[in-house]
């Protein structure tokens, strides 16, 4: 988007769900973005193949592909692009704990939802645009504040 359509990487938002939350955190890496939302986020595939597939663990780690696609390397490293991570609570696909732990690895500004009673990829359209907006409008000069939710918590950075 940067080079045919000339569009400012300043101007885009990555967006990530699920198993898509490892590339959006990848290329926001390469090309940092205005924002990143990850919706139910993994911290690292192989820490997720390990946990998935638990004979796994037998493996070294230099038999997993490198570079390790996930969120975690972005968010060491990241000093300026705002996120917002979205996880359900009940998720039995990826655990709520990669959200809570690159929650707490995050150097910079982080929003974190953590919506209870809703499972992988549980969320209903209306649920996920009005988290999108928030978003949008904290990147736009919004404040990061702390308030409750329907569900739970948001806890913020």
């Amino acid at each position: 988007m940067t080079n045919e359509k000339g569009i400012k990487p300043d101007r885009i938002v990555l967006y990530g769900a699920s198993l898509g939350s490892g590339v959006a955190g990848t290329v926001a890496m390469i090309k940092p973005p205005a924002g990143l939302m990850l919706v139910c986020p993994y911290t690292s595939l192989k820490r997720l193949a390990r946990e998935t597939l638990p004979y796994l663990n037998l493996y070294p780690d230099f038999l997993f592909p490198q570079p390790d696609i996930g969120s975690e390397t972005f968010l060491h490293y990241n000093a300026v692009t705002p996120v917002m991570i979205v996880h359900g609570v009940e998720d039995r696909i990826i655990s709520v704990q990669h959200s809570k732990d690159l929650n707490a690895i995050r150097p910079y500004k982080t929003t974190l939802v953590l919506e209870k009673d809703k499972h992988h990829g549980d969320f209903s359209t209306p649920v996920l645009a009005k988290h999108v907006c928030e978003f949008l409008n904290i990147l736009n000069g919004g404040k990061y504040e702390t308030r409750e939710c329907q569900e739970e918590v948001i806890k913020i950075h």
